[in-house]
């Protein structure tokens, strides 16, 4: 835990083998510094009850094959910390309005793209085809490593929420080349 900048440079020196946490924590403060209090009480409030998950990229001592312009958190999802007890059969693992919630902190957000729905398996299997055939043939310059999939079962009526049924990674062929000769 740390207050500022100062506390996690005094706690946890460069050199210290807690050197990705200390860049995490810093690149962290830095993204939310501009905020104003009310913000920043906002975002508090926001997170009291959730997990934001993002990706820490850009910092030039660990091994990034995508060139990125600054060290940042890319975040791809909000997840809620605990499932409503009436219907924990469910997996309610992201929120649907996540993105939003991240936007609307002017946090750096991954791109996202909507598929479906779907009424049939071959439906869902031939739109799989044509997300794979992008990704793998796609560069890194111009999709970077890859995609993350999110297999969502949506809510027949608005009691459930919609959940996460299965998660996968799709990663470019020239990532994966270039992740062989590392």
């Amino acid at each position: 835990m740390a207050r500022s900048a100062k506390d996690v440079t005094d706690l946890y020196p460069e050199e210290s083998r807690f050197f990705i946490a200390r860049s995490i924590a810093l690149c962290w403060l830095k993204q939310i510094e501009g905020l104003s209090a009310t913000n920043l009480n906002a975002l508090k409030e926001e997170m009291h009850d959730k997990t934001f998950v993002g990706e820490f990229v850009g910092k030039k001592e660990l091994v990034n094959f995508v060139k990125y312009s600054k060290e940042a958190i890319i975040f791809h999802a909000v997840v809620q910390n605990k499932r409503i007890a009436s219907i924990s059969q469910h997996n309610a693992y992201c929120l649907e309005n996540g993105t939003q919630i991240l936007k609307s902190f002017q946090l750096d957000v991954a791109p996202t793209q909507t598929y479906g729905p779907f009424s049939s398996y071959d439906e869902v299997c031939d739109s799989l085809l044509s997300i794979y055939q992008e990704v793998s043939s796609s560069t890194i310059a111009s999709s970077e490593e890859g995609s993350v999939l999110y297999f969502v079962q949506k809510a027949e009526d608005k009691t459930h929420p919609e959940s996460v049924i299965s998660i996968a990674k799709l990663k470019s062929v020239q990532y994966l080349s270039l992740r062989l000769i590392h």
